[in-house]
């Protein structure tokens, strides 16, 4: 084996050296590329992470917006998922309903809220709630429940609307149900028709005796009493009598129906009588303790709470009153006492005015009598309809002098307008011996009301 010369080994180490310097530059450089990529990277990450800060900062203030947008809806808001699970039940649901969210099955929801029918009496089915149906893919539109509950002993209405909720690829993943309490425009809309009902019984009413019972169910409806009783003024004992009374075939008030038709109050006694004295309504939470003790027992054993009764007006006279018993005692309404005092006005004009037409009536049969007696007659006939309304009449002049009357009437030509009023007259047969005698200028005509009036005397 040869040896290498002191030159060769040399040479041999600063190849080897160069060889190790290149790798150091390699490495070198390698390792300046990392550190470069290393901080371009964390660059990026920064500003991922910044982007992703603001990006949670505002989906944080949206969910705030949202949030306060929910906690402040005049609406109430539930959401739910496609198993039945409550998201979102915002304050004003809980405030509507009385209670919050509830970890029940949705089968259970109608009897955990107290969801009824428009009937009031039947439970709302489970499957047709409104968030139910939501739920399933269905949107509902003013769709009407009945809410009672413990919490709301009172009850009220609803209106109710719900839609679908969808991902993005369109599959439904829950509901959402919004709905207001509706009850005071319903309230509105029933006293207003029953105010219409009351309008119309009286308009077809020939006494107030006859739209009596119709006129207590139509009030009784409208505040969900039980009993009403009408008192009219007997002014020669000075004293309120009843004249009828209603109550609702289920309510078993029979007992309280004969008590109260039997006996009659003078002014400032029992609660007909302090309103017929004060000529103010009143209304009374807790009759047990405030009407007179004749039906204070009764009342009491049949559970009628609270009595409403407000005076029949006409002018400043009480001419009657009505009172109203019912089993749920409620605050006084003012609203509805102002609408019950109109009634009374206006249920007092209508007796009124039946009254004077009886008056009338009988001021008419007197009239008549006496013109018997005299020997004299009365005769009218309207142009228009041709009737005419005298005694013993054979019939109307015919059309043809009907026409001819009114072009004479337009054209004044008296004499043949005195001419055609006196046919009616000499085709009548008066109960009198004698006959009529022809009219001659005492004859009265109207050609604007298109009617001719005369008297006549029997020979």
């Amino acid at each position: 084996m040869t040896e290498k010369s002191p030159d060769q080994e040399l040479e041999r180490l600063r190849s080897r050296v160069a060889n190790l310097e290149r790798m150091k530059e390699v490495q070198e450089q390698s390792a300046q590329d990392q550190s470069s990529r290393l901080r371009q990277s964390l660059e990026e990450l920064r500003e991922r992470a910044l982007q992703l800060e603001h990006s949670e900062e505002a989906q944080r203030r949206q969910t705030q917006i949202l949030q306060a947008i929910l906690r402040n809806m005049g609406a109430g808001v539930i959401v739910a998922h496609q198993t039945g699970k409550f998201l979102l039940f915002n304050p004003e649901a809980e405030r509507i309903l009385g209670i919050g969210a509830a970890d029940v099955d949705p089968e259970k929801w109608a009897e955990r809220y107290g969801c009824y029918l428009p009937d009031c009496v039947t439970l709302y089915p489970a499957d047709k709630l409104p968030l139910a149906r939501a739920i399933r893919g269905e949107e509902v539109d003013d769709a009407e429940l009945y809410i009672r509950s413990a919490n709301r002993p009172e009850g009220l209405w609803l209106n109710v609307n719900a839609r679908p909720l969808r991902d993005e690829a369109g599959i439904v993943c829950g509901g959402l149900s919004v709905f207001h309490d509706v009850t005071r425009e319903k309230e509105a809309k029933r006293r207003l028709a029953g105010q219409h009902e009351v309008t119309r019984v009286l308009a077809d009413a020939p006494t107030l005796s006859w739209a009596a019972p119709k006129i207590l169910e139509v009030i009784c409806s409208i505040g969900n009493w039980d009993l009403g009783a009408l008192w009219t003024v007997d002014r020669q004992a000075h004293a309120l009598r009843c004249i009828d009374v209603w109550h609702r075939a289920d309510a078993g008030l029979q007992d309280f129906e004969k008590v109260t038709r039997r006996i009659t109050f003078p002014p400032g006694i029992g609660l007909p009588g302090i309103v017929w004295s004060k000529q103010k309504s009143t209304w009374i939470q807790e009759v047990s303790s405030d009407i007179e003790a004749c039906r204070a027992v009764e009342a009491a054993r049949l559970g009628l709470r609270e009595a409403v009764a407000f005076p029949i007006v006409f002018g400043k006279e009480v001419t009657g009153v009505i009172e109203v018993f019912g089993r749920e005692s409620q605050p006084p309404d003012e609203h509805l006492l102002s609408m019950l005092g109109d009634m009374g006005s206006q249920i007092g004009q209508f007796r009124e005015r039946r009254r004077a037409e009886k008056d009338l009536q009988r001021s008419r049969e007197r009239f008549e009598l006496a013109m018997l007696g005299s020997g004299d007659g009365l005769w009218d006939w309207d142009v228009e309809t041709t009737k005419s309304s005298i005694p013993g009449a054979g019939k109307a002049p015919s059309a043809t002098k009907t026409t001819k009357f009114r072009m004479s009437s337009r054209n004044g030509k008296r004499d043949f307008i005195l001419t055609i009023a006196n046919e009616p007259l000499q085709l009548s047969r008066p109960i009198f011996r004698g006959k009529p005698r022809p009219m001659n200028w005492n004859t009265v005509c109207s050609t604007r009301t298109a009617r001719i009036a005369g008297f006549w005397r029997v020979a």
